[in-house]
């Protein structure tokens, strides 16, 4: 059984354009459903982007007004963020950054950690973090066997500057035209509970590899799936050292149109991929099952398409062109899977699926 609602329909007020929500359990037991906005219909980088977010205290069945819980003061730059996951503390920590706006791949990016102790409510001052850090995967932390912390992201690297490297030269930081540096993809590690964060397993083949997701096998293997855009299909990674080397990525038979994936273990052990099974749209979106451990993947379940809510959806004025379910997230609670999903780049759609029945 699948049961469809919305955590956010949009207006031709503040906030029309909205990109990859991530759905957060804070510790008081919260949800914060979180993603980026803009007040301009179209750009995923115009000027103001901002990160917010809705927030349920009943499990999804309803949600707060809209508030915004990261921004930047500087109105040519823009602001991303998600929430990813609780400290030992109760503290909420999120992944943001900085970059200008309206200029390809990210240029004068500047990554912080956030941390609200009050389950999202107000967040302290951003924390500014290595150069090393690149878009951290909304997935949240992966902990491994080891007890190790994993953390899967992409990232832009400034041709010249050393992997090893840390912080870069002020002046490539202050570089505005990125257009030479290379998309990558890798992982951050914490062995000390998210005090600090290393990067490792740097990959750039093929050139457009990015927004991974990891997950650990019960062999050991951690595993990375790739976007690749302009490839049709998801690449692969392996690790047998808990993140520390990576095999060279290969591509998979799965079909991904160049977009972010959902990958997570349930409950029950089964392993779940929320995706696009197109090599040329983000439509539909399904969920598919294994329970072998990513070998096969026999049941595949439609959750949804435009075709749905295209008659509704365009009726509404400031609807515009985009006509994707794009970016999931999920959260299993009590034999449900959550799944949200932004729609046509303007709603965020609420499905819960009984995996249970699956």
């Amino acid at each position: 059984m699948i049961e469809k609602r919305f955590v956010h329909q949009f207006t031709q007020s503040e906030w029309i354009r909205a990109i990859g929500p991530a759905l957060v359990p804070a510790a008081n037991g919260d949800w914060l459903c979180a993603w980026v906005a803009g007040k301009l219909p179209d750009s995923d980088s115009q000027p103001g982007l901002s990160a917010v977010y809705r927030r349920s205290s009943d499990y999804g069945q309803t949600w707060s007004d809209l508030a915004v819980w990261f921004t930047t003061p500087d109105p040519d730059r823009c602001a991303h963020a998600h929430p990813n996951y609780v400290a030992p503390d109760g503290a909420l920590i999120g992944f943001g950054l900085t970059f200008d706006a309206m200029a390809g791949r990210m240029p004068r990016r500047r990554p912080v950690r956030l941390v609200s102790r009050d389950h999202g409510l107000t967040w302290d001052p951003p924390q500014p973090m290595h150069d090393r850090f690149g878009v951290v995967t909304r997935a949240g932390r992966v902990v491994l066997d080891n007890g190790d912390w994993l953390f899967a992201q992409h990232y832009l690297r400034p041709v010249g500057v050393p992997l090893g490297q840390l912080d870069f030269p002020e002046e490539i930081r202050q570089q505005r035209d990125a257009s030479d540096w290379r998309w990558g993809v890798n992982v951050l590690i914490s062995t000390d509970q998210g005090q600090t964060y290393l990067p490792f397993g740097f990959h750039e083949e093929p050139p457009t590899i990015q927004e991974p997701h990891a997950i650990q096998l019960r062999d050991g293997t951690v595993v990375l799936l790739c976007r690749v855009n302009r490839d049709g299909f998801l690449w692969r990674a392996d690790s047998h050292d808990n993140g520390r080397t990576w095999t060279t990525p290969v591509r998979t038979d799965i079909p991904n149109p160049g977009s972010k994936v959902w990958l997570t273990r349930l409950a029950d052990g089964r392993i779940a991929l929320v995706h696009n099974p197109s090599s040329t749209a983000r439509d539909p979106l399904h969920l598919w099952l294994s329970e072998d451990e990513m070998r096969t993947w026999p049941t595949r379940i439609h959750l949804d398409s435009w075709e749905e809510h295209a008659g509704a959806f365009t009726a509404r004025e400031g609807a515009g062109k985009s006509t994707s379910l794009a970016y999931p997230h999920a959260l299993e609670h009590q034999g449900a899977l959550h799944v949200v999903y932004d729609l046509g780049r303007r709603d965020i759609v609420h499905l819960l699926v009984d995996v249970a029945s699956l």
